[in-house]
């Protein structure tokens, strides 16, 4: 699918439309300026759950492949059967596409919850990182609820 990417990079090697954060681990982080549209590298995705790149890929195209109605995906991932995961228009420095924050949870929640080839350690990295979001999105949803970031 042709995408209209708004390419990371400049003179300075940052972008005017997205910021940018590689953590330690090589994790790349990515969000959109104007919109809060958050993401991750397929490539950062595998190394914060231990998993080898070449495994979130053929969970991305497994998904883009999948019948919306009639498919075997794990339940985590349903939701996205039919769609593209990726940011619609935008692609870091290299042109690698950005998985949206949403898939990159649902791929989580896989390898915490329903994989059965994750090795333990990768399993282990996945609940971890899970229970950070859900801890974290449990926070934001109350922020929303009590309007505390407007007070």
């Amino acid at each position: 699918m042709p995408q209209f990417a708004a390419q990371i990079g400049s003179r300075d090697g940052f972008s005017d439309e997205l910021l940018h954060y590689v953590d330690s681990d090589g994790v790349e982080y990515f969000t959109v300026k104007a919109t809060g549209q958050s993401g991750m590298s397929p490539s950062g995705l595998a190394k914060l759950l231990g998993v080898e790149q070449a495994q979130i890929s053929r969970w991305v195209n497994r998904v883009q492949q999948a019948d919306p109605l009639n498919n075997s995906l794990p339940k985590c991932l349903k939701s996205f059967a039919g769609h593209d995961p990726n940011f619609s228009a935008y692609f870091d420095i290299e042109k690698r596409n950005i998985l949206s924050d949403s898939f990159c949870v649902a791929i989580i929640k896989y390898y915490a919850s329903y994989s059965n080839r994750a090795n333990k350690e990768s399993q282990a990295k996945a609940q971890q990182t899970l229970y950070s979001i859900t801890q974290i999105g449990m926070r934001v949803f109350i922020h929303e609820k009590t309007r505390w970031m407007e007070a």
